[in-house]
């Protein structure tokens, strides 16, 4: 063999090394652009996520006060329901039976308006009062 083969061998290793050194090159090159594109598109997937997660909280929050509000306006509502209620009730002194009813169905009265006569079980009733009061009762 001649040198000047050898060297021509040698030279054409030599391409072929750089050849390949280019094409790893490039090749990491491509790796590292793609990898921190990757790492980009994480980062803004991620600050979307923070968002989003941020205006649930504060949907869920702001959800809550309305419900809140919700249930003391309700309660607020069957209370005074039940104030109505107790007044629309007609309750007796005593035990007894209804004799007569002096009043209609829908029929707009005054508290302390007679709105029937009872009969009690019991034949007479003795009340300790003061004589001048005594005088103002009907018999």
């Amino acid at each position: 063999m001649n040198i000047d083969s050898l060297k021509l061998q040698i030279a054409g290793a030599e391409r072929t090394i750089q050849t390949g050194n280019d094409s790893a090159t490039i090749g990491y090159k491509r790796t590292l652009i793609s990898l921190d594109d990757q790492i980009e598109a994480a980062k803004l997937a991620l600050e979307q996520a923070q968002k989003n997660f941020a205006a649930a909280k504060k949907n869920r929050d702001a959800t809550a006060k309305q419900l809140g509000a919700s249930v003391n306006s309700a309660s607020t509502s069957l209370e005074l329901a039940r104030g109505n209620y107790d007044k629309l009730l007609i309750k007796a002194p005593i035990d007894g039976k209804v004799t007569k009813i002096t009043v209609s169905i829908g029929q707009t009265i005054n508290a302390g308006t007679p709105v029937g006569e009872m009969a009690s079980d019991m034949p007479e009733m003795t009340v300790d009062t003061e004589a001048d009061v005594a005088l103002n009762l009907n018999a």
